[in-house]
């Protein structure tokens, strides 16, 4: 069952925005307002009312939200029914993860798993960003994905894994207050040294990409420079060797071995983090299986955190 184009007119309706409908969906808007068009030549009618801002939902369009509101209801009362006359666990589970942190969760998970539930095989797909990893989850190629973006598209659910922190790091102390290299903490004022230096940040299809740039936001800081680059390994190699400062999730702190040492830096007070949560698709009830899996990252992911 595709009901993806349910979820788009639902969160155009909700954000009354096609604009932020495709930033939260993690989709384009040529490709939301292509989508939206053909429903509506399909149905004759026009949704949403664009000559205003922000947008409203037309007559017919409050027919058809009421509408699909019921169909996923009762696809959700359907699914859960189905879940409930199961009485084997699932045999094959697909999972989803980053690249960058297979080497570091996959072992331990599928050891753990093993011992718990020996007949359920644990496949792993460690391929795609934060939106593939959420678009394979909405459309039923994986089961269950590692995601870490700030924004949760609403055609998944998610459990919540854990926080970790947001380092920054910089290839000298030179330009830090004293306070700064006191405690391992920067204040928004010490954050001004972007304004003097090179910024590595990642592509915007990755989470820690987003995060860079909310943080920039945050802080309205506009960077001397930047340069972008698509892994956490070679933002970290870079910023150590002196081309610029980076920022990394905690747990790649001490994950690869580098030729000179950097100096690393909790952001703000409280502490810059990022959460980490699973996805699946919206709608559906997780299996107990599902339900250990998640507990079990739990685990790991603060064992990594804490090494």
């Amino acid at each position: 069952m595709s009901n993806f184009k349910y979820q788009y007119i639902l969160a155009i309706a909700e954000l009354q925005s096609f604009s932020k409908a495709a930033d939260a969906l993690l989709v384009s808007q040529p490709y939301l307002s292509k989508v939206v068009s053909a429903i509506e030549h399909e149905l004759g009618a026009k949704l949403f009312d664009r000559s205003r801002s922000p947008l409203t939902v037309t007559e017919a369009g409050k027919c058809y939200i009421e509408y699909i509101k019921i169909v996923l209801d009762a696809e959700k009362h359907m699914l859960d029914q189905i879940s409930a006359i199961q009485k084997l666990p699932k045999k094959e589970l697909v999972l989803g993860m980053g690249m960058p942190r297979v080497p570091l969760m996959l072992p331990p998970l599928v050891e753990r798993m093993a011992r718990i539930y020996p007949d359920v095989k644990l496949n792993v797909s460690g391929e795609g960003s934060n939106s593939v990893l959420a678009e394979k989850v909405a459309n039923g190629s994986l089961d269950l994905a590692f995601f870490t973006s700030p924004i949760i598209p609403p055609s998944v659910s998610h459990v919540f894994l854990g926080s970790e922190l947001i380092i920054m790091v910089l290839p000298s102390n030179e330009g830090i207050s004293p306070q700064a290299v006191k405690t391992g903490i920067l204040e928004p004022e010490d954050l001004n040294i972007l304004e003097r230096c090179r910024f590595i940040l990642l592509t915007e299809t990755h989470g820690m990409g987003l995060h860079a740039r909310r943080m920039l936001d945050m802080y309205h800081i506009t960077p001397k420079s930047q340069y972008e680059v698509s892994g956490l390994e070679e933002a970290h190699r870079l910023a150590a060797a002196g081309f610029g400062a980076a920022i990394i999730p905690e747990s790649w702190v001490n994950r690869i071995k580098l030729s000179a040492e950097p100096f690393y830096y909790q952001i703000g007070h409280p502490p810059l983090t990022r959460d980490v949560v699973m996805i699946y698709k919206k709608g559906r009830t997780l299996s107990q299986v599902e339900k250990t899996v998640c507990k079990l990252a739990q685990e790991v992911m603060k064992e990594s955190i804490n090494r």
